[in-house]
């Protein structure tokens, strides 16, 4: 029977493969002073949506967007769009006919 890592050595091994297979969007999150949020979302066909948000570099916000099956799926698109670089202006979101 295998001995589990203690939590600090878990983590520590996490951010390193976190690093290695995601390192566009592992720049993004790790950039403290421009970083908001990340967040996942699972749509009804099972899909995943990622949505990052920073500050641009007028202060504004921006979002980028990464969709995929799972959440590991969703997370490589989202670094994919990050080394493309496709940020946009993060607008209010309006629903339709508002």
């Amino acid at each position: 029977m295998s001995k589990q890592l203690p939590l600090s050595a878990r983590f520590i091994k996490l951010g390193s493969i976190f690093q290695e297979l995601l390192p566009h969007l592992n720049a993004v999150l790790a950039d403290e002073q421009d970083f908001i949020s990340l967040q996942i979302k699972v749509r009804p066909d099972s899909t995943c949506l990622a949505v990052v948000k920073k500050f641009g570099a007028d202060g504004g916000p921006m979002v980028l967007f990464g969709s995929g099956y799972g959440v590991p799926g969703a997370l490589m698109a989202a670094d994919a769009s990050a080394q493309g670089n496709r940020w946009r202006p993060d607008k209010p979101y309006k629903a339709s006919g508002s």
